[in-house]
This record gives structure tokens, C-alpha cells and sequence, in this order.
């Protein structure tokens, strides 16, 4: 996150040796105090958006204690707004330099017991993404505390779609963080302080109009700046947040009621489907039963067969065997010692019933 005229990242050049760096200066860290309205507020403001993100100015003082009290500020028009990186016109650090300092002469501006206004810090948002500091940040984060004379600035950033945000102190712990905490102190001069602040910043937005200043960040102030007569951003943002809300569960509704019809017209497609499904069923199973009765028949029938066959074998070849039987006792027969010439040959065995009786013609 950026603003036009701050922080630019360097064209790449030719290579330079390289030489020795410089440890950095430890830096002296201030504590903070960042009340949960400020937060909210750009949570109302930043989560209708959706994935892109936002930037902004926090306005705030230093009180007794040291600590960076940040207590109201504004989200500018972005001039970038990605899912990943925002940013805002430049001219808004001078336009709200210029309106810090008629806050701080137009209240009690000779005291020096009221605390001095000024650019405290600033907030962006990273939605959907988790509480830390970027690479991109942590160059923003140093070029703004270049610009201080006493290195106070603070660092808040918001997920308005998860509702976490973090505090960061310094630059060089871009993963430490505290949630915004505690209440604000001030005297009724150093209120009219935020309160001319506030009010400047209203005359600058109807002069460029409210899409150039689309929300100011009132924190605790909230109510007295409203009660001025002035548009509560707060609350416009929460109702249109709320609408947003409401078309987004009328989709998801129109969505579920279409999803329930597709059932219900599943259900009376599966209730018209089940007598034929049910009539097929019983149809194989018929169908089963009867192939298992006509394939026991038939294995009946086969057995038989063979039975038949092996009884059949059985009687031909007793046959032939008593068949054999006659054949070879007459072969054993004695022979005659003298044979007339008027006697006719011995005659051959007729084997005409044997071959008939194995089947050969």
C-alpha cells in the first residue's frame, strides 16, 4: 500500500558493486493506543468492498504517557485498488496537514499544555488475507518514518472479511502485532481540536465531493461530530453493509429454493420410476429361476444319457465276449484222420453277427 508522490519503487538499473551495508539504526519503539471504534468503522466501511484493498491516514496526538494516540482519521478515493495493493493521491497528506493545523490555532492554539495534532499513522486493509506487513508495506512503513522528526508512526492493518486487525510499532517486526486496545483521554480543548479536524476535512469533502472523500474515521467522536449536523459514514456504511448482506442471502436463498425443486422433482422422478423398477426386478428374478430349472433339466437329462450309454456298452460287450466264446471252442474241435474226397471243405466261422453287434455293416 502507497500513496502518489510517496513511496516508488526503484527502475531496475545496471548492477552496482556491492558493498558493504550499513546495520540499520535501532529504533526507538513508542507504545500505541488504537481505539476498537476505529477499527470498526473501517471494518464497516472496507468489507463491502469485498478482496480489494483500501488506505488511509490516522489523525492522533501524543499524550503524557509517550505513547501515539491515534483517534480519528479517513479513507481518501483510491486512485489503485487491487486484491493485493492500494493507493491514494499524495495531496491528502498536504490536505490533511493543512487541516491539522487550523484545528491546532483555531483551539486554544497558543497552549502548549493540549497536545498537537498530527499525521499519527496509517491504516489499510488486506481482506481475506491475514494480519502482517508486506515487503511493499514495510517500504511504506520506513519512507513515512523518514518523514517524521521523532520516528512516531503507527501502523494498523484491518481484515474486514475475517474482523482481525493488528497494531505494528516498527517496521522491523513485520509479524508482531497487537489487537487495537484501549480508551481515549482528552480535555475538552483537545476534543474541540479533533472536532475542528473533523469538521475541516467535511469542507474539503463537499468542496471535491464524497466520492473523493467517501468515509471519514470519527472513532470515539463519532457522536458529537453526527450531532454537528453531519453525515454519520458510520452508519451509512453499516446499513449499505447490511443490504449487501440481505441481497446476499436472498441469492443464496433463490439458490437453495432451485436446489430444493431439483429434489423434489428427483423424488417424484424416483416415485414414478419405482413400480417398473420393481416389475423389472421381479421379471429377472422369474427369469433366474426359471433358467436355473431348465439347466437342472437338462443336467437330469445328461446323467441319464450317460447311464444309458455305460448299460449299452456294457451288454455289446458281453455279447462280443460270448461271441469269442463259441468262435474258440470250435476252433478246438479234432481234426478228422482221413478226409473223403466227396466231403466238402471245413466251412469259415460267420462273424456277420459279432460285426453286427458292434455296430459294423
Amino acid at each position: 500500500m502507497g500513496w502518489k508522490g510517496g513511496y516508488k519503487k526503484k527502475k531496475a538499473g545496471r548492477k552496482k558493486a556491492v558493498q558493504p551495508q550499513r546495520p540499520k539504526p535501532v529504533r526507538e519503539v513508542f507504545d500505541a493506543v488504537v481505539p476498537r471504534s476505529l477499527v470498526e468503522q473501517a471494518e464497516a466501511f472496507t468489507a463491502p468492498r469485498g478482496h480489494l484493498e483500501m488506505g488511509g491516514l490516522l489523525i492522533g496526538h501524543v499524550d503524557d504517557e509517550g505513547r501515539n494516540i491515534c483517534a480519528v482519521g479517513f479513507f481518501p478515493e483510491q486512485i489503485e485498488a487491487t486484491a493485493g495493493y492500494c493507493e491514494f493521491d499524495g495531496s491528502w497528506l498536504a490536505m490533511s496537514a493543512a487541516a491539522i493545523d487550523h484545528a491546532n490555532s483555531a483551539v486554544d492554539g497558543d497552549s502548549e499544555d493540549t497536545p498537537k495534532l498530527r499525521v499519527i499513522g496509517w491504516i489499510h486493509t488486506h481482506p481475506g488475507l491475514g494480519i502482517f506487513l508486506s515487503g511493499i508495506d514495510v517500504r511504506t512503513y520506513e519512507g513515512n518514518l523518514n518523514m517524521t522528526k521523532d520516528g512516531r508512526f503507527v501502523a494498523v492493518v484491518v481484515d474486514p472479511l475475517e474482523g482481525n486487525d493488528g497494531v505494528f510499532l516498527t517496521p522491523d517486526k513485520p509479524n508482531s502485532h497487537s489487537s487495537a486496545s484501549g480508551t481515549l483521554s482528552m480535555d475538552d480543548k483537545l476534543r474541540g481540536r479533533y472536532l475542528a479536524f473533523l469538521q475541516r476535512m467535511e469542507e474539503i469533502r463537499e468542496v471535491r465531493g464524497r466520492a473523493a472523500l467517501p468515509f471519514l474515521l470519527c472513532g470515539d467522536l463519532r457522536g458529537e461530530h453526527v450531532s454537528k449536523g453531519n453525515v454519520d459514514d458510520y452508519l451509512e456504511s453499516y446499513l449499505k453493509g447490511i443490504h449487501n448482506i440481505r441481497k446476499e442471502f436472498k441469492n443464496w436463498k433463490e439458490g437453495f429454493d432451485s436446489e430444493s425443486r431439483r429434489i423434489d422433482e428427483l423424488e417424484v422422478l424416483v416415485g414414478q420410476n419405482e413400480w417398473p423398477v420393481r416389475a423389472l426386478q421381479d421379471e429377472m428374478h422369474s427369469m433366474n429361476r426359471e433358467i436355473g430349472e431348465r439347466l437342472d433339466k437338462m443336467e437330469q437329462r445328461f446323467t441319464d444319457s450317460i447311464v444309458e450309454l455305460v448299460e449299452s456298452f456294457k451288454s455289446r460287450i458281453s455279447e462280443i465276449e460270448g461271441s469269442i466264446e463259441e468262435i474258440a471252442a470250435r476252433e478246438e474241435q479234432p481234426e478228422e484222420t482221413e478226409v473223403s474226397e466227396a466231403d466238402p471243405p471245413p466251412s469259415k466261422p460267420d462273424l456277420g453277427q459279432c460285426w453286427l453287434i458292434l455296430g459294423v455293416n
